[in-house]
């Protein structure tokens, strides 16, 4: 599908982002300083918190939306429990009930946040990312719902380490190792939420969500088992990551609000007088200045927190700026000065030390001042930024609020004050002050980001939120704004888009046998006697004994229907349950059984159940099959003979066991898929609106213009409706007509979506592939998966014919044996199946020379595909033309170069080619005299081709036509085929320290000729190592060498060895510019020698040369070895080495062989394609009295039935 570049080139499209944080302003404040990067990086962001903090987020140009819970309350309860984890005196009091009530409230607000529109301005909104900080509670499940990614940021360590316990456990190491036991202390606290919070969450994600309840170890690990992102804000320079957070783990660095709208820049002229800034900023008379703070920490013994902090001051005469505890009618002492809302960059400047409790954004904004600090933790995190503070030196231990003392306070007051310590904070300053921590969490972000998914087709300035299922496209709210407010789609054609599958959040635990059927046996009770009860409750009270005896038979009856609903469900589970046992008994009796141990799979519908049966039952039988081959080898490897012996005994029960247990279980994946579809539909009602207009936000239309208007105006003025579109979706009236304009192309060429994904690609896209080549490669065809069927001759054979200047005349028959197996390929059943074949599609490279002829005779689509130029253009000349530019301009000559060899072809091989058409097709003769026919019907009939190389190597001509396309290469990465073993004497030749680099060692160049290995291989031979003798450089050499010739030290004879792993592991490559060999090394980025013999491998070497990735091109017919001397000196320059780099760079990024699938689909005539009836094959058959077009396996169903006859 068509994707046009967004209006701003950013490689990340602009999110919906919902930020849910719940907490005090310590936790809100730095969510709202990355909200600001966010939409800096133009993101659209809503930062859901708390009401109180509305004026904050608005003030700072975040949009906003309430979520529920008051911050002060939370606090009260956390500080009254140290945590989260409630004391007995709290549960006593009723704090736990009020809390799960204020959970609930949260919950249902998180999920309002994600999808209500905004309670100001009125605009939609549905959330496509989530970021979240853990205490919001119903991230995960929002993000479950909505299919959308979620990354959790948060101020506290919340993922499983060894390096530090979780905040919120209260630790004790006499029971375990320090890192045991700070491991545990995670899923401890998850645990433990769970448990209190069960079926308050289960209840939001079925009742509001209508999503299925989660079990314990779903819940408790889903955060692990889902791999969500996390990004901690502390500087890394401070608390470093961990050794062992993986790599979605991220420390960005502190976030810094650093010019908040909201705060008073206005300094009170007291404080000002009060820090001696009067005179200069430093008057040496006053004592040191404090700042004392405690955040949102006031209404907890705040009284008896402030008569110690007074007296510690008056025990060291030290003076203070008071934030919070005191009250306004508090009297203070004059070396304390009490403030309100100021700024703490401005603030911390100015003292000497600060003490507070531990607040994440109060501690970063000291240890930013390069302020030695002495935090007082009441609870949870407090405390681990007291002991970050203590191990970094910057402050003394912490002080817990709790058993705080004046005279323990006055001892901190003094040490802060030591110049050790504020050596130690002005330290991490100096490194704070070099990172950027928002900046930082924002590239995690994006890095962590299903960008592929994200990404809308037609235009790809905003994320794809919706799909349109006939047409195979994402798109975005935008784009889909333009397509309904045009008329090209009705609103009811939109889903809502997955751009991130959440399939731990399914059920794949395996049950003990039994557990299904008590489960459901229970259920199938209560059903039958509540459903009873309830027909008895109505009939009591009709005034009718009909109605009565109607309603207590109604009840009874749809009390056996359900009950013997859930105990077929029950025996099923049961069967489901001992296959799974079954599938575990070779665990048991099979030491070696994690050779073939297969991941349990997730079902989420009825299309994942159907996978899970497909991969059981292949499995059961591959395995089985295997198993007699592979046991007895690895019990060989590793027991000797006896191991061996053991080997094979196991191998033969699993060759009996496994199939039946694979058929078995197969039924078993079957039903599941159909019971979680049915399970799915019965939610389906549930939650998110999938499409409606208005969150569409066609709300905004201009109050002038009604839907029919609309319509009339796409009928007779469509600059008005372009111009609606754009003033509804924001993008230019061009834009807008672009985005129409492509998808009115697609709408006459869209593909079904059962058409979906050459060779294992086309496969995989459940199409029926046959490859037709030379018998030579069956073996490499049918073990990657595919079909085969033999094309006469030897491909030395035809190397040779095309090798010898093109020369026809002489190889006609190599010609007429092609053409006539083309056309078996098409027609003739396997050979060694026996199955029936019938192409319904013809791919194929133009020197099959019988495809066009085959496609015509057959009236099924063509599609060319190739690796060098075949289409006409002023580009390049054709590869099999030997240019002469003295006669006529380049362009001239090269677009000529194409029909000259058109018609030398078709003037030797015309009889050939008429005669294969008469005899064996039975289709006229193509024009003897008037040659235009055969040599310009693939440009007459618009056959598409694509060409199958790099558009950044070599970029698409822009005099190609639309139905000629440039993929990408096509790279097979894991062929079954090739050795996976490598050599022993090939690794220490590569780095005998195997360490594949020894700086003592010369540079190793691959040198391979492929299929050129016939032709004057001698010569070839003796100047490469000649070459080689006046560089001292070495080489692995593929081909040339025969096997009993002797070669220097500096070479290694090498057979089938992987490319992808070799080029890996040498300085660059030397090979005759085969399509296969020059894109391995170019995407393992190595400077390229060509020594070309014929035709495309010039193509390929003038390409390299024009990139700066290797020399001009060495001919081998002229080839000397000083020339491939200087060639080899050549490629190591480092200026060849990056342009090389460059080139690889660009090539990752593409996948030729998906991107060659689209195109493929884009250009079948798909309506001419799809069988009435049954659509899933092709229709190839025509019931003309019923103007019908039927596949073939329609047709076998109508015959076999008597329907129709054959004939």
């Amino acid at each position: 599908m068509p994707r046009k570049k967004s209006q701003n080139i950013i490689t990340v499209p602009r999110v919906d982002i919902v930020l849910l944080i719940v907490g005090t302003r310590g936790d809100v404040q730095p969510f709202v300083a990355l909200g600001r990067v966010l939409l800096a990086a133009g993101h659209r962001v809503r930062l859901a918190t708390h009401e109180t903090f509305r004026k904050f987020v608005r003030g700072n140009g975040l949009e906003f939306f309430p979520l529920a819970g008051n911050p002060a309350d939370l606090m009260s309860f956390v500080v009254k429990n140290s945590g989260i984890i409630p004391s007995i005196s709290s549960i006593a009091a009723g704090d736990l009930i009020k809390h799960r009530h204020v959970i609930t409230d949260i919950l249902t607000s998180t999920w309002h946040a994600c999808t209500v529109e905004d309670d100001e301005t009125g605009k939609p909104f549905t959330a496509e990312a989530i970021i979240a900080n853990p205490p919001s509670f119903g991230h995960i499940h929002c993000a479950h719902k909505l299919q959308i990614p979620l990354h959790i940021i948060f101020t506290i360590p919340w993922s499983p380490t060894t390096a530090f316990p979780h905040p919120f456990f209260t630790v004790d190491y006499s029971k375990a190792s320090v890192e045991k036991v700070n491991m545990l202390s995670y899923s401890a606290v998850e645990m433990f939420a769970w448990s209190s919070m069960r079926d308050i969450v289960n209840e939001f994600r079925n009742d509001t969500l209508g999503l299925p309840s989660l079990h314990t170890r779903q819940a408790t690990y889903m955060m692990i088992d889902e791999r969500v992102p996390f990004t901690y804000c502390w500087s890394p320079s401070f608390v470093p990551k961990p050794n062992d957070w993986a790599s979605y783990i991220n420390v960005s660095g502190f976030f810094f609000l650093d010019h908040d709208a909201t705060t008073d820049t206005k300094i009170p002229d007291g404080l000002v007088k009060f820090l001696g800034l009067s005179n200069h900023y430093r008057n040496e008379s006053l004592s040191p200045v404090i700042y004392i703070g405690f955040g949102s920490i006031t209404g907890y013994d705040s009284d008896r927190i402030l008569y110690i902090i007074l007296e510690a001051l008056e025990k060291t005469g030290y003076r203070a700026v008071l934030s919070g505890l005191a009250k306004d009618n508090d009297k203070l002492p004059k070396n304390v000065f009490k403030i309100d809302n100021i700024s703490h960059d401005w603030l911390f400047q100015h003292v000497s030390a600060v003490c507070h409790h531990g607040g994440a954004g109060t501690t970063a904004a000291g240890l930013r001042a390069g302020k030695p600090t002495i935090i007082v933790p009441f609870f949870g995190d407090q405390f681990f930024w007291g002991n970050a503070i203590e191990k970094n030196g910057a402050g003394p231990r912490a002080l817990p609020g709790k058993n705080l003392t004046a005279d323990d306070l006055a001892e901190a007051f003094k040490f802060v004050h030591q110049p050790k310590v504020r050596a130690a904070a002005e330290r991490i300053r100096d490194a704070i002050l070099k990172e950027n921590g928002c900046e930082e969490a924002l590239r995690a972000f994006h890095t962590h980001l299903p960008t592929s998914r994200m990404r809308s087709d037609l235009e790809s300035t905003y994320t794809a939120c919706y799909t349109l299922n006939e047409f195979h496209l994402q798109i975005s709210r935008h784009v889909a704004q333009v397509l309904v407010i045009s008329g090209r789609i009705k609103a009811t054609q939109l889903h809502l888009h997955s751009t991130r599958y959440w399939p731990s959040m399914f059920d794949n635990r395996i049950h003990p046998p039994f557990h299904g059927i008590i489960k459901h046996s229970q259920k199938a009770i209560v059903q039958i006697f509540s459903d009873t009860t309830t027909g008895f409750k109505q009939a009591m009270h009709s005034h009718t004994w009909t109605k009565s005896t109607y309603n207590v038979v109604e009840s009874v009856l749809l009390g056996l229907i359900n009950g013997i609903g859930h105990l077929c469900i029950g025996c099923l589970s049961l069967y489901g349950e001992l296959t799974d046992v079954l599938n575990a008994v070779p665990s048991y009796y099979d030491p070696y059984n994690e050779s073939s141990y297969h991941s349990r799979p997730y079902v989420i519908d009825f299309d994942t159940g159907i996978n899970a049966a497909m991969c059981a039952f292949i499995d059961g039988w591959k395995d089985g099959m295997m198993d007699v081959v592979t046991k007895p080898r690895i019990g060989y490897e590793r027991h000797g003979k006896l191991g061996g012996v053991a080997g094979l005994l196991i191998g033969v029960v699993n060759s009996l066991f496994k199939p039946v247990v694979g058929t078995l279980s197969s039924l078993t994946w079957f039903c599941r898929g159909i019971y979680t579809n049915i399970n799915n539909e019965r939610l389906v009602d549930k939650g998110l609106e999938t499409y409606t207009v208005n969150t569409l936000g066609l709300g905004s239309l201009p109050s002038t213009i009604t839907q029919e208007e609309l319509k009339q105006h796409y009928n007779n003025n469509m600059k008005q409706t372009v111009k609606t579109a754009s003033i509804v979706s924001g993008f230019s009236p061009d834009v807008c007509q672009q985005i129409i304009n492509d998808f009115d192309n697609i709408k006459k060429q869209y593909v079904d979506d059962r058409l979906h994904k050459l060779g294992r690609v086309l496969l995989a896209a459940g199409h029926r592939v046959r490859l037709a080549t030379h018998e030579k490669f069956r073996k490499f065809v049918r073990e990657n998966g595919l079909e085969f069927f033999s094309l006469v001759r030897n491909p030395a054979d035809l190397m040779s014919f095309i090798y010898a200047a093109g020369d026809l005349i002489k190889h006609r028959h190599v010609i007429t044996d092609i053409l006539t197996s083309a056309w078996h390929a098409c027609t003739v059943e396997d050979d060694e199946t026996g199955k029936p074949f019938t192409a319904e599609a013809i791919i194929a490279n133009p020197p099959s020379f019988g495809h066009i002829h085959c496609a015509h005779k057959l009236q099924i689509p063509l599609h060319i595909i190739f690796t060098i130029p075949w289409s006409p253009t002023t580009a390049f000349p054709h590869p099999f033309f030997t240019v002469d530019y003295s006669k006529a301009s380049v362009e001239k000559v090269n677009m000529l170069s194409y029909s000259a060899v058109e018609m030398f072809a078709w003037s030797n091989m015309r009889d050939i080619v008429n005669e294969f058409r008469n005899e064996t097709l039975g289709l006229p003769s193509l024009h003897h005299h008037y040659t235009r026919q055969a040599t310009y019907m693939m440009i007459d009939e618009r056959v598409p081709y694509t060409y199958f190389w790099s558009p950044s190597f070599v970029p698409k001509p822009n005099d190609w036509a639309s139905h000629i396309n440039v993929s990408g290469f096509f790279f097979l990465d894991h062929d079954t085929t090739t050795d996976t073993k490598i050599p022993d004497g090939l690794i220490k030749f590569l780095d005998p320290n195997n360490h594949y680099r020894n700086e003592s060692l010369s540079p190793v160049i691959y040198i391979g000729f492929g299929s050129i290995t016939g032709h004057d291989s001698d010569r070839i031979l003796y100047i490469v190592l000649e070459a080689l003798e006046k560089t001292g450089y070495r080489a692995v050499l593929s081909g040339l060498a025969k096997d009993n010739d002797k070669l220097l030290k500096n070479v290694f004879k090498i057979d089938n060895i992987s490319h992808d792993w070799l080029f890996q592991h040498v300085s660059a490559v030397c090979h005759h510019g085969g399509a296969g060999t020059t894109a391995a090394g170019l995407r393992a980025d190595k400077p390229t020698i060509i020594v070309p013999f014929f035709v495309d491998q010039f193509f390929r070497s003038n390409a390299i040369e024009k990139n700066g990735a290797g020399p001009r091109a060495l001919p081998g017919k002229n080839l000397t070895s000083d020339d491939l001397a200087k060639a080899f000196k050549f490629v190591h320059q480092p200026k060849v080495r990056a342009a090389a780099e460059r080139i690889r760079d660009a090539i990752l990024k593409e996948n030729g062989c998906e991107e060659a699938l689209r195109i493929f689909h884009i250009h079948l005539p798909i309506s001419r394609m799809r069988s009435d009836l049954e659509s899933t094959y092709t229709a190839c058959y025509r019931l003309d009295e019923f103007h019908l077009q039927i596949s073939r396996h329609v047709a076998q169903v109508l015959v076999i039935s008597g329907r129709i006859k054959a004939t």
